[in-house]
């Protein structure tokens, strides 16, 4: 949907992980999240050398974010604001960075892309009800 809107769309990948349970002896798979942090950490220097934009709200509670925010700003000199997603926070963060702010979920809510959008090909995307 964000494609359909004109943004620039940077995708991690998820590695399946095998989990062994010792108590009921079975194994299940689960999914472990790579190189978000990486890609947005990479973005966020990018464009600070660039000169695309004058302040980066980096939502986002992932303390490896910390260096670029830090160079962005040093080197750059630019504006770096991170923003913790409802319900998580980085006292790491906080302490080297400073000023943060953090998004409620009201706000989040009211920020959100149509209920539908349909795309160049004629399909129609549905944002998930309980979203709404």
């Amino acid at each position: 949907a964000l494609k359909e809107t004109g943004v620039k769309v940077v995708f991690g990948k998820y590695l399946k992980k095998p989990v062994y349970c010792k108590s009921c002896k079975v194994t299940s798979t689960t999914y472990e999240e790579k190189e978000s942090d990486v890609n947005l950490a990479t973005q966020i220097m990018l464009d600070a050398c660039a000169g695309n934009g004058h302040t980066f709200a980096v939502i986002s509670a992932d303390s490896d974010l910390i260096l670029p925010m830090l160079e962005a700003k040093a080197t750059y000199g630019r504006n770096v604001l991170p923003v913790f997603p409802p319900k998580r926070h980085s006292k790491e963060i906080k302490a080297r960075i400073g000023k943060h702010y953090a998004l409620g979920e009201a706000l989040l809510k009211k920020c959100q892309l149509p209920k539908a959008i349909t795309k160049a090909d004629g399909y129609t995307l549905q944002r998930p009800k309980k979203w709404s």
